[in-house]
């Protein structure tokens, strides 16, 4: 997080992809003569975003992680308000 923090966001590029975390669940459904063996079938796509600075990490779990600094160190001066 620091690295991103010092960078000249107006002149640097940040590099960034795009990829897809599949996952899934079959769900056996209970036969009939026709056709013994079915199955209802859950997928989950999580489309995720990834940046490069330094080190390759997910941007949502960067966003989440500064969300929690900023929510932490508001509780903390709350009492002060």
């Amino acid at each position: 997080m620091a690295a991103l923090s010092n960078l000249d966001k107006h002149n640097a590029l940040i590099p960034a992809k795009m990829d897809f975390v599949y996952g899934g669940t079959f769900d056996p459904i209970e036969g009939t003569k026709r056709n013994p063996s079915r199955y209802k079938v859950r997928v989950n796509v999580t489309p995720t975003v990834y940046v490069r600075v330094g080190e390759e990490f997910e941007l949502m779990e960067a966003i989440r992680e500064i969300y929690t600094g900023v929510a932490q160190t508001l509780d903390r001066f709350n009492p002060e308000f």
